[in-house]
C-alpha cells in the first residue's frame, strides 16, 4: 500500500476523534452477567481415568435444586462457555483461556436445575464431524479398538444407558429453548426485519 502524505493526514483526520474515545471506553464496567451457581475449575481427567480421550474437564456445578431439568446430569461441548472452567475448543492456541461469563443456554440450564459435570472434547474450532481433529488426540467410541477389548465392552453398556439418559435430558432442554423468546433478523428489501426463530 502507498499512501501519500496527503493520505495520511486525510486518515488521522477521519480516526483521531475515534482513537481520542478509546480511553473513555477502556474505562467503561464490562457489565458481565452474574456467575450465580457456585463451581470449582475441577480437574483434567488423568489418561487412565479417560481411556476415550472424551473429557477435557470435569467439574461439577450444581443448579437450581426444582426445575424442568431437575435431576438431570449435562455435560457441555468444549465450544460452550461455563465460567471459570478451561475451555479450549479443540485448539492449542486456546489451552489455558478460562471463561469468567457463563453462555447464557448454560445460566438458563442451572437455572432449570440441571447439574453440569464438565466439557467434552470437540473438534478444532469444531471445523470437523469426525472427532479426530482435537488437539489432545482423536475421541474414541465405547467400542474402539484403542482401548483393551474387555475393558472396551464394558463400557458400551453403561455408554448405551447414558445415551438414552442424555436423549431424555437433550429433549428437554429442547422442549425449555422453544419455550424461550428469540428473535432473527431477515433482511428485506436491505433493511433487517425482526421475526420469530424456528424452534430447535
Amino acid at each position: 500500500m502507498n499512501l501519500t502524505e496527503a493520505d495520511v493526514a486525510s486518515f488521522q483526520g477521519l480516526m483521531g476523534a475515534y482513537v481520542e474515545h478509546y480511553p473513555i471506553v477502556e474505562k467503561l464496567p464490562d457489565a458481565l452477567p452474574e456467575v450465580t451457581s457456585p463451581r470449582a475449575i475441577g480437574t483434567r481427567p488423568a489418561p487412565e481415568d479417560n481411556p476415550l480421550n472424551a473429557w477435557y474437564y470435569k467439574s461439577t456445578v450444581t443448579g437450581a435444586e426444582t426445575g424442568k431439568l431437575a435431576g438431570k446430569t449435562v455435560v457441555l461441548k468444549d465450544n460452550v462457555m461455563l465460567a471459570g472452567v478451561p475451555m479450549m475448543n479443540g485448539s492449542p492456541t486456546l489451552v489455558g483461556y478460562i471463561p469468567d461469563i457463563d453462555a447464557t443456554i448454560v445460566s438458563r440450564m442451572l437455572d432449570e436445575g440441571a447439574m453440569i459435570a464438565g466439557k467434552a472434547h470437540c473438534e478444532l474450532f469444531c471445523l470437523s464431524g469426525g472427532s479426530h481433529t482435537n488437539a489432545t488426540g482423536p475421541v474414541h467410541p465405547p467400542t474402539s479398538r484403542a482401548t483393551p477389548r474387555a475393558d472396551g465392552r464394558a463400557r458400551v453398556a453403561p455408554a448405551r444407558r447414558r445415551a438414552l439418559r442424555d436423549a431424555e435430558a437433550l429433549h428437554a432442554v429442547r422442549r425449555l429453548c422453544r419455550q424461550m423468546p428469540r428473535q432473527a433478523l431477515l433482511w428485506q428489501g436491505g433493511e433487517p426485519v425482526a421475526q420469530p426463530a424456528r424452534g430447535l
